[in-house]
């Protein structure tokens, strides 16, 4: 590994001539063509290329190492400021409480666009002993802030934008002011499902809102389990259950052949804690019910809607222009489906951080797997670049001494062994191009997926 990073940072002092230049490819300049000299060139290319990808991803998992010391740091700077300030002024401990968790809440926003403050100029604007949470909604499902902190915040966090969060249905609030203040997906889209709009929202790695667009859904409302997919077509419990999901791509054979590239295997919990599959895809041409289920996007009520075994439906161009274009189905994205009329009139809770950290240690079991496959990928390549590499060093002195030999023989036998080894050169260059291609993508791969496991495991820890 170490030899190969060398290679890659051009500075392996055992050989000198990596990369390979048109210098150290041959001498005669009769047997290489324009064209072997151009695909020479895209190997370097591609070299080069991985050098600096892989600097980035570096780059990027130091940065988001910045950050988290950057948050404990002032989350410690509070709690001293706690202590002296309880010492000088005594208050109750409910008071404290409040205080100490908006302190918290208003750091985390605070952090990206303003490192600098001090804790006293960050507290100061926001009137802490007076303001208080806003009261809860009819329906007790969360807590909000009052709408003067939502303005202060939207001040400080680029994550949080007034009119966007004003926009969304009440549930729909809970996920964006939650994605907003904590970022559980670094880098990753996210979307939900208001299943009493019958509408599907994105929103990208900012938490910027993308769109929204009609879907289909189950035809039985509530959280219930899902059981169509075990009983068969129109048989069973046909809902989608409200509750927090991960695109994936693990499509099976038969999906495939019926949905094409247009589907999403989701799997996660639902708000009752049952696990739950299901899946959402673009409407079978083939469908019986492929023109009820298309004309249902464009009616105006939402019960239209309800027309699937379970499976969210959607148009062809979502996928092709929202859903395929941000979300990469590798268990690093979340789905979350809101809780429709029925789930809500049931009283069941609907706790967006619970479900997030019901999902993060499904998040980080994936990571571990995805780990040991791609660990796997580096070594093997690793080994095949290593042995490559001799292969080119020993050709490119085969190829020496022929050229010495040829010069003093002028030999045909030798000019066509000579020509026979610059291709086998050509060959090996091309190989190796495409070895230290695969090489890095998976050490941009290992760094996605350290970042989706500690981001997981810090869910865990809020």
């Amino acid at each position: 590994m170490l030899k190969y990073k060398e290679q890659m940072n051009g500075t392996n002092s055992n050989n000198k001539d990596w990369p390979p230049t048109t210098s150290t490819a041959g001498n005669l300049e009769s047997a290489w063509t324009e064209k072997d000299e151009e695909k020479l060139q895209q190997a370097l290319v591609l070299l080069s290329e991985a050098r600096e990808t892989i600097k980035k991803a570096e780059d990027k998992i130091n940065e988001n190492k910045i950050k988290i010391t950057e948050i404990d740091k002032r989350l410690a700077e509070i709690e001293k400021e706690e202590t002296k300030q309880e010492k000088i002024n005594p208050e109750n401990k409910k008071e404290k409480k409040i205080r100490k968790n908006n302190l918290k809440k208003i750091i985390k926003f605070a952090i990206p666009a303003t490192a600098v403050l001090s804790t006293t100029a960050m507290v100061k604007p926001f009137n802490f002993n007076k303001d208080k949470i806003i009261e809860k909604t009819e329906t007790n499902y969360k807590k909000h802030l009052s709408d003067g902190e939502i303005e202060q915040v939207e001040k400080l966090n680029p994550r949080f934008d007034k009119e966007t969060f004003d926009s969304l249905p009440k549930y729909g609030k809970d996920v964006y002011f939650f994605f907003a203040e904590n970022n559980p997906t670094p880098g990753r889209a996210y979307s939900f499902l208001d299943e009493n709009t019958a509408l599907q929202y994105v929103f990208d790695k900012d938490n910027t809102f993308v769109t929204k667009q009609p879907v289909d859904f189950g035809k039985d409302p509530g959280p219930a389990k899902n059981n169509a997919v075990e009983k068969g077509y129109n048989k069973g419990i046909m809902t989608t259950p409200p509750g927090i999901y991960l695109f994936s791509n693990d499509a099976t054979d038969g999906d495939l052949k019926e949905y094409g590239l247009n589907q999403f295997s989701l799997n996660g919990f639902s708000v009752l804690g049952d696990s739950s599959f299901i899946g959402e895809h673009q409407t079978d041409v083939s469908h019986g019910e492929y023109k009820a289920r298309t004309d249902a996007y464009d009616t105006p009520d939402p019960r239209d809607n309800r027309l699937t075994n379970g499976c969210i439906n959607a148009r062809n161009e979502v996928f092709t222009d929202f859903l395929l274009k941000y979300f990469k189905g590798d268990y690093g994205e979340i789905l979350i489906i809101l809780p429709d009329s029925a789930t809500e009139a049931s009283g069941v809770e609907f706790d967006v951080e619970k479900l997030v950290k019901k999902i993060a240690p499904m998040i980080i079991a994936m990571a571990n797997n995805d780990k040991i496959k791609n660990d796997q990928i580096i070594n093997q390549t690793t080994l095949e670049i290593n042995n490559f590499e001799e292969i080119y060093v020993d050709l490119e002195k085969k190829q020496q001494k022929l050229n010495t030999e040829y010069k003093k023989s002028k030999n045909n036998l030798t000019q066509i062994e000579i020509s026979k080894t610059k291709k086998e050169i050509k060959t090996t260059i091309n190989i190796l191009g495409e070895k230290a291609k695969i090489l890095n993508e998976a050490y941009v791969k290992k760094g996605q997926i350290e970042i989706k496991k500690s981001a997981a495991e810090k869910i865990l820890n809020m």
